[in-house]
């Protein structure tokens, strides 16, 4: 007696889910950065900073583009596309590590800002924290990506710098 298997009937979709993953965190993320350049009533670049950081570093945007590049290219048989999967990846990886890294930075102020007691200042502090892990998340899951990318056959080269012109 055989038991039944799913697995042809799911691996055949792997490279419409990994599609699906990495073009919900690129709206994610363009969302967020817009949410950030567009001031509203009352707002500051400060507090808008510390909201961004919390929504570009969520954990959804965080894991989904290395299980997108898990699904396609560490599952056997390899997806023939999991090199471009894991380039985007790394390209919303490294949007998410630079400008989660500035707007922490700038949102600290908001965070820190309007502490009068010891209860505003713990929840300021385990906000800050949590931000800073979730950073740390997004640069060990963009390493994992750069590596996958790598065992793929990718390559990140700088152009070839032309040769100096002669001296006369």
């Amino acid at each position: 007696m055989t038991t039944p298997d799913a697995e042809p009937a799911v691996k055949q979709y792997r490279a419409l889910f990994a599609w699906a993953l990495l073009a919900y965190v690129a709206i994610s993320l363009f969302f967020s950065l817009l949410s950030w350049l567009v001031p509203s009533d009352g707002s500051t670049i400060f507090g808008r900073s510390w909201w961004a950081t919390n929504d570009v570093t969520s954990l959804e945007t965080i894991a989904l583009p290395l299980l997108a590049v898990l699904i396609t290219g560490v599952v056997r048989p390899v997806v023939s596309a999991a090199k471009l999967f894991a380039f985007i990846a790394l390209a919303e990886y490294a949007f998410i590590v630079l400008f989660g890294l500035l707007t922490f930075l700038l949102g600290m102020v908001a965070a820190f800002d309007g502490i009068h007691d010891a209860r505003s200042s713990f929840g300021a502090f385990s906000g800050v924290l949590l931000a800073l892990i979730r950073l740390v998340l997004a640069a060990l899951a963009a390493w994992v990506t750069f590596n996958a990318f790598t065992s793929l056959g990718g390559k990140l080269s700088m152009p070839a710098t032309p040769p100096p012109p002669p001296v006369a």
